[in-house]
Formats: C-alpha cells, structure tokens, sequence
C-alpha cells in the first residue's frame, strides 16, 4: 500500500472517529447518559446509601433496570427480567 493511501486511510478513519465523538456527545446532551452494565462497588454503595437499603438489592436493581432498558429496546416486557 502506498504511503498516499495510507495517508488517505488514516484522514478517513479520523473523520469518522470525530463525527463518533460528536454524535456521543449530541446524545449526552439530551440526558442520555452512558454507564457501564454492572455497576461498580462506588455505585452499589451510593445507590444502598440513597434508597436505605443492602448493596446486595442496590447491585440487584441496577441490573434490573440496565436488563429492562435492554429488553425495551428490542420491544420486549419487563416481565421478561428474572429476579
């Protein structure tokens, strides 16, 4: 491959990366919000903190409404969530 193309490859991935970037933050400006899938121990404990309760159900809630988001997204019930 020559070093024009490489060149070009590199400037195309680097325009994509930005508009990535850019429509991430589009979408966190309206609110939405991007958090990992299971929470981490600082998480867990401010949740048991804020709701007064175990962080075993703080850990356990999370995960319910990050499998509740998930199956609403592809037009599932919550009902489908196992507890």
């Amino acid at each position: 491959m020559a070093m024009n193309e490489v060149n070009q490859m590199n400037n195309k991935l680097s325009h994509l990366f930005v508009e990535t970037l850019e429509t991430l933050e589009d979408l966190a400006d309206t609110g939405i919000a991007f958090l990992p899938e299971q929470p981490s121990p600082a998480m867990i404990r401010a949740g048991a903190l804020a709701g007064g309760i175990a962080e075993e159900q703080a850990a356990k809630i999370y995960r319910a409404m990050v499998a509740a988001e998930r199956l609403e997204d592809r037009g599932g019930a919550e009902d489908q969530i196992t507890h």
